[in-house]
């Protein structure tokens, strides 16, 4: 991954309804990032190998695991998901972690 030459901190939004997506980006860009959306997570993948953010918003739903065990401790990810049963599959699982948190 290279660093990016965006002079304003870039945000990737994957997944998510197109409602959501859109009033996120909305209030992201009114606070000066750009923002960038990917419904697709092979899209997105891509996307972070040419030019990663300094952050991620995600939809653990379109492959939220497997994109934190693989990106999780290169750049921040908030995980969004409408199901409760995720809070015990992020408590257990070996890729989040503390450090993953905090680094």
């Amino acid at each position: 991954m290279t660093p990016s030459p965006c002079p304003r901190p870039r945000l990737f939004i994957i997944g998510l309804s197109r409602v959501l997506r859109l009033e996120l980006a909305d209030a992201f860009q009114a606070e000066g990032y750009a923002v960038f959306q990917y419904t697709d997570m092979r899209l997105a993948s891509a996307a972070m190998e040419r030019n990663a953010p300094e952050a991620v918003l995600l939809d653990w739903g379109v492959g939220g695991l497997a994109f934190v065990e693989r990106y999780g401790g290169l750049v921040p990810v908030l995980l969004l998901s409408a199901d409760d049963a995720l809070i015990d599959v992020v408590t257990s699982s070996p890729a989040i972690s503390r450090k993953s948190w905090h680094a």
